[in-house]
């Protein structure tokens, strides 16, 4: 797979890069992840929304954002990715192709304050985690914003994400608004424990994970 090693399913390493460490990923809601990836996109990449020659309008405006997350998530379903290697189903971070699960441990991004100290005192490890959003400026936009067509194209796009890690799946015909947008381990510790390390899903608090492990 051609991405950023950063934003890249460990599936689609050329040589394992976590053998013999234990690992840890956080997911989050299928449903706030593409709200988060349409104002980070605003946000962080002028130049692709100049190259695209996208009429920037109202960020909080509700049909902006969905015509924006269905022609993403759409891209992503027939591309694998929508931008820059964003928009990967978290899935394909955690489980291989025939649904082993290849991380460690998974956490929610929901709940990393309860269980992001709880993985670190299991591991001795002297980190925390501080919060930080990257978004500027004011973003009002929310899940019961989402029209009935950006909610069946992130169905389709998230696929086992929801079962998987426990997220509730919504009927797009119940959306509030009906606006419609376009193996082998190395040595353990006296605990059994492996060496920990973190593998980055992107717009899941990676970035303030990896700051705080410096």
């Amino acid at each position: 797979m051609d991405a950023n090693p950063w934003h890249c399913p460990p599936k689609h390493f050329e040589s394992n890069k976590f053998r013999g460490v234990d690992t840890f990923t956080v997911v989050r809601d299928p449903y706030s992840l593409m709200i988060s990836e349409y104002y980070y996109f605003f946000s962080n990449k002028e130049d692709l929304v100049r190259k695209m020659k996208i009429k920037v309008g109202d960020l909080n405006d509700p049909d902006f954002m969905n015509e924006w997350i269905v022609n993403a998530t759409q891209t992503a379903i027939k591309k694998g990715r929508c931008y820059y290697d964003h928009c990967i189903p978290l899935h394909k971070f955690a489980y291989s192709d025939d649904g082993k699960q290849m991380v460690t441990h998974v956490l929610k991004m929901e709940e990393l304050s309860d269980s992001f100290p709880k993985l670190m005192e299991q591991y001795n490890l002297p980190v925390k985690l501080e919060h930080k959003n990257s978004r500027e400026g004011s973003t009002s936009l929310g899940v019961n914003d989402l029209s009935r067509e950006a909610i069946a194209k992130i169905n389709e796009w998230a696929g086992p994400d929801f079962d998987l890690f426990g997220y509730k799946k919504r009927d797009p015909s119940q959306a509030k608004n009906n606006i419609n947008g376009p193996g082998a381990y190395g040595d353990q510790d006296e605990r059994g424990l492996h060496k920990l390390e973190f593998v980055h899903v992107s717009k899941t608090d990676g970035s303030a994970i990896e700051t705080a492990g410096k």
